[in-house]
């Protein structure tokens, strides 16, 4: 997952949430996790024979956005609910 700011800047901060028939995982999109170091602002989730059931991101703010049923071994770029459409 790639959650992305109102302005199109990658979420950190977001907290994205996967469900599954037998699990739910619950990641944080950072910068870094020591000194000088930066990090792929994605949430990665090995889902092994499992099909995702729905995923939420979380932004800061505290918006949400719920998907059902998406697409497996598939990267999904989801954006701020305020972002504006065009």
């Amino acid at each position: 997952m790639r959650p992305t700011t109102q302005y199109g800047a990658p979420a950190r901060g977001a907290a994205v949430t996967v469900e599954t028939a037998s699990w739910t995982r619950t990641k944080v999109v950072c910068a870094g996790s020591s000194y000088l170091c930066q990090m792929e602002p994605v949430a990665h989730f090995g889902l092994g024979d499992e099909a995702p059931e729905r995923f939420t991101v979380r932004w800061p703010d505290g918006r949400e956005v719920t998907r059902e049923a998406p697409a497996p071994r598939t990267q999904h770029e989801v954006e701020h609910p305020m972002a504006p459409r065009f």
